[in-house]
This record gives structure tokens, C-alpha cells and sequence, in this order.
């Protein structure tokens, strides 16, 4: 536990710190027609969107959604393993039903932090200019089913801290500390 602990005072640092460098390069890749940057990428869905949202890109901007990817590996390993170590140490303060969900949504933020390095390649490879439907399809259901499994961790997150301070004002308003 104290691992995880250490883990998620680390993450909880680092997490910010990539998404703000995100952010801030990303800035770069919005366009009329990709008003969300690289996530335009993510959801493509079709190969005639795709083509619309490398098409906006000239090559130097190709270049900077290539090293934007390449920053996002870096993010998706400290957002994971910081929405794991929260769930996984947040789990362990609850009670019933939202202490036994924990440790496998805990597992679902690994999850979906490996869907986010199997979309980051799907792109890199469109990125690199060979792209087809099938990729593109791929790309976008597995960055659906990431943002799903965020969400829903997210909301036992939310929920889970919810609980922990009505427990915990329940005892303090009880004497028991």
C-alpha cells in the first residue's frame, strides 16, 4: 500500500504537469477543420474524415502531431497510473458496494491508459501516411472505449470521495475519530 501511495503523490505531480504540455502543444493542431486538435485524429471514424484532418495538417504540422503523440505516452502513463492508485486507495477507505468495485476500476485506468498506447500507434501510423478503414475504425473504438472507461472511473471517483466524507463527517459528528 505504500507503494501505491508514493505512486499516486507522484502521478498526482507529474499528471497536471503532462497535461498542461498537451495543452499547450496540441494548441497547434487546431484548425477550421480540426477544432479539437489531435482528438479530431482519435475520431476520425471514416477514412474521407481522415483525410480531411491530415489533409488540414501541412507537413509541419504532421511533424508536431507526431511529437504530440509522442508526449501523450508519457501522459498516459502518469494519468494512468494516478487514476489507479486513486481508485485503489480510495477503495480501500469505503464501505459495501463501492469498495468492492474499486480495485477492478482501479484495473479498468490501467486498461484503458494500454487503449490509449494502441490509439496513439494507430495514429502515428496515419500520421505516417498509411492509413485505411479498418485502422481508422480501430483507432476510433478503441479511444471510445478508453474515454468510457475514464468517464465511468471518473464517476466512482467522484462518488467514492462522496461517500468517504459522509463517513467520515458521520464519525466525526459521532465522537469517533
Amino acid at each position: 500500500m505504500a507503494k501505491i501511495k508514493q505512486l499516486f503523490w507522484i502521478t498526482l505531480v507529474t499528471t497536471p504537469i503532462l497535461l498542461g504540455v498537451m495543452v499547450w502543444h496540441g494548441e497547434a493542431l487546431k484548425t477550421s477543420e480540426t477544432p479539437l486538435g489531435i482528438i479530431d485524429a482519435e475520431f476520425a471514424a471514416t477514412i474521407e474524415r481522415a483525410h480531411v484532418i491530415f489533409d488540414a495538417w501541412d507537413p509541419e504540422l504532421l511533424m508536431h502531431a507526431t511529437i504530440n503523440t509522442y508526449i501523450d505516452f508519457l501522459f498516459l502513463i502518469s494519468y494512468g497510473l494516478f487514476l489507479f492508485a486513486a481508485a485503489y486507495l480510495l477503495s480501500s477507505q469505503l464501505k459495501g458496494f463501492l469498495q468492492k468495485i474499486g480495485k477492478p476500476i482501479a484495473l479498468a485506468f490501467l486498461f484503458a491508459a494500454f487503449l490509449d498506447v494502441v490509439e496513439n500507434i494507430g495514429i502515428l501510423v496515419m500520421l505516417n501516411g498509411s492509413f485505411n478503414s479498418s485502422l481508422i475504425a480501430a483507432t476510433t473504438i478503441f479511444a471510445i472505449v478508453k474515454f468510457l472507461l475514464v468517464f465511468i472511473g471518473l464517476l466512482y471517483l467522484f462518488t467514492g470521495v462522496l461517500q468517504y466524507l459522509f463517513i467520515r463527517t458521520r464519525l466525526r459528528s459521532a465522537g469517533i475519530n
